[in-house]
């Protein structure tokens, strides 16, 4: 999982990543952070974990097409 850039903002990821629980991408920690605070955000982690239950291993995410609430 490891990427010079994030997939959401394209910044750098300096070395530490993490999966979206929303999609498949790989996000950097300031991306993980924000995603966190998506009101969404425990439905995505509980869709994953039924996912994970039931033996899926290629879970998509909750939202595949996911986007990132704009925060002002």
């Amino acid at each position: 999982m490891r990427r010079e850039n994030c997939d959401r903002c394209k910044g750098p990821t300096d070395n530490e990543t993490t999966q979206s629980m929303f999609n498949e991408e790989v996000i950097c920690m300031d991306c993980k952070d924000n995603e966190t605070k998506d009101p969404e955000y425990d439905a995505a982690c509980k869709a994953d974990q039924e996912a994970y239950s039931l033996g899926i291993r290629n879970f998509k995410g909750a939202l595949p097409d996911y986007k990132p609430l704009e925060r002002g």
